[in-house]
């Protein structure tokens, strides 16, 4: 059984860092109605959200055992978002090709956009809150970091979605006017609107509850909790 799945949005501020995703995880080939889970995962001295092919069981590959194994040693979010994808890398490959030959409709439903799995680290160094991005696509392993990063407005602000995306893209294009007066907007305002577009489009594939985090220097608060998440509390980070 592969699972798959998320429709996740992340703004970076100097001091803060809001995150937010959906709750949804389709089990691809599989008569099994969709589950709901927490996307947005704390692991050592760090947060990770996810979304694409998480895992595949015919196999035993599991993104997030992986990257647990990484984030709960780690010391940097950039080193570990490199690490993370060292490790999945093939296992990703494998399960993909499986899932390619035995249910290829499926697999050119799912990976329509082309990106097989997308990953943030988020944390805090040197009382900074800091996002490194990496995304498994056709065109190879994408790698983003905040701060720095080209998708850095002049208002000291980052913004990138993974995952199901085409209805926020068509509602507000990347480098828009549109998106960047939506963006002076309250962060958390924000995540819900556009990922509320997506699951009007694609609910199939995205679902409620949403949940939303906010990472500071000082420590973490869940904004939206949303229904897979609500064993987290507010703590300062170690």
């Amino acid at each position: 059984m592969a699972q798959h799945g998320t429709a996740a949005i992340v703004i970076w501020r100097p001091q803060k860092v809001v995150v937010g995703a959906d709750s949804m995880v389709t089990r691809m080939s599989s008569k099994l109605p969709a589950v709901s889970s927490c996307k947005i995962r704390h692991y050592g001295r760090f947060w990770l959200v996810a979304s694409g092919l998480y895992g595949y069981t015919p196999t035993g590959y599991n993104m997030w055992s992986l990257a647990r194994e990484v984030l709960t040693e780690a010391k940097s979010a950039s080193s570990a978002a490199d690490t993370i994808a060292g490790k999945v890398s093939d296992p990703l490959q494998v399960a993909l090709g499986q899932i390619r030959l035995g249910s290829p409709t499926e697999y050119r439903t799912a990976f329509k956009a082309g990106v097989f799995l997308a990953f943030a680290v988020i944390g805090v160094e040197l009382e900074k809150v800091v996002v490194a991005r990496r995304d498994f696509s056709t065109e190879g392993l994408l790698k983003e970091d905040y701060p720095p990063s080209p998708n850095v407005s002049p208002g000291a602000m980052g913004y990138f979605h993974i995952g199901y995306g085409d209805a926020i893209e068509q509602a507000y294009p990347i480098n828009s006017g549109q998106l960047q007066a939506l963006l002076r907007g309250s962060a958390s305002d924000v995540i819900k609107k556009l990922i509320q577009i997506e699951i009007d489009k694609e609910p199939q594939n995205v679902g409620p509850p949403i949940s939303i985090l906010e990472v500071t220097p000082s420590g973490y608060h869940w904004i939206e909790e949303g229904g897979a998440c609500q064993d987290a509390t507010s703590t300062r980070l170690p």
